[in-house]
């Protein structure tokens, strides 16, 4: 609202917005939750098949994550 009374002016902005996310990695089956530590380097992935995995955010996919647990019932 520019100015208010008789001639009401309005003046708006558009913003341009990102992308709403990016991929990061590939390979995950069903991924159920995401952590991410606290250096925002490392993040923790729970798969609906019982196993978690650390993952390296600069090299994210799955092949080169490590397994932290496995057999995990209902990850979720």
């Amino acid at each position: 609202m520019v100015q208010y009374g008789y001639d009401l002016q309005i003046q708006s902005v558009t913003y341009r917005l990102k992308p709403a996310y990016r991929v990061l990695g590939t390979g995950y089956t069903n991924p159920e939750d995401i952590v991410v530590s606290s250096d925002e380097a490392t993040a923790y992935v729970t798969e609906r098949s019982g196993t978690q995995r650390r993952v390296n955010l600069t090299s994210a996919n799955r092949s080169t994550a490590a397994v932290v647990a496995s057999g995990l019932n209902a990850p979720h």
